[in-house]
């Protein structure tokens, strides 16, 4: 566990060292893309042990493009844990995203709710999977 937050420590001061030339976008996305590495690195988990599933994630990823609170949820914790997950819960908030940014664009049509989860192939999309 502590190679794992030294790996994590060591991306993190990387990343404040080279932030003084990028503008706050460029910032945040190079934080997003270094966290998803560290993650990766310290937390492969190939067999998916203990994963939630695409509806949770899908679920988290929602709250979270509602700029609602999931850092207490269990299920949040677990996905921060492990890179297949995380990797995963990125492309729904991405899709959830772009779906309000389409919705708000969009002048005429139906108020439907856009299923991040319809962004993902159809072979992406797993039940949960036990400890």
């Amino acid at each position: 566990m502590g190679r794992q937050y030294a790996i994590l420590g060591r991306l993190v001061a990387q990343l404040l060292a080279n932030m003084n030339q990028e503008i706050p976008q460029e910032q945040w996305e190079r934080l997003q893309r270094e966290y998803q590495k560290g993650v990766q690195d310290s937390y492969p988990n190939p067999e998916r042990r203990g994963c939630p599933g695409t509806e949770i994630l899908e679920g988290l990823a929602v709250r979270s493009a509602k700029f609602e609170d999931i850092e207490e949820d269990q299920q949040w914790k677990h996905v921060i844990h492990c890179a297949p997950c995380y990797g995963e819960y990125l492309e729904l908030r991405e899709a959830c995203r772009l779906g309000k940014e389409a919705k708000a664009r969009r002048q005429v049509g139906d108020s439907k709710r856009i299923d991040p989860s319809s962004k993902l192939p159809w072979y992406r999309r797993r039940p949960p999977r036990p400890d």
